[in-house]
């Protein structure tokens, strides 16, 4: 299974019509990482609403601090 981390912050405008994007592809074999560094927008109650209404398996890891880019896609684990 293959994992797609998407980012949270800063994207509300974006994020639904992304997450409904992977939602309709014909294989269904991914994981959902949803990173959430502290955003102040909408975005978390999106992917909140998403995880409700989906079966798809999405996993949202907060920070309530930025963490930079590197670290948001795990790159602390091959520095």
């Amino acid at each position: 299974m293959n994992n797609i981390t998407i980012l949270l912050n800063g994207v509300p405008l974006y994020f639904k019509d992304q997450l409904d994007s992977l939602a309709s592809q014909s294989c269904k074999e991914f994981f959902i990482i949803a990173r959430d560094d502290g955003s102040t927008d909408a975005s978390y109650g999106i992917v909140q609403n998403f995880m409700q209404h989906t079966s798809l398996h999405v996993k949202v890891l907060e920070e309530r601090t930025n963490c930079g880019a590197v670290r948001k896609f795990g790159g602390q684990k091959i520095l």
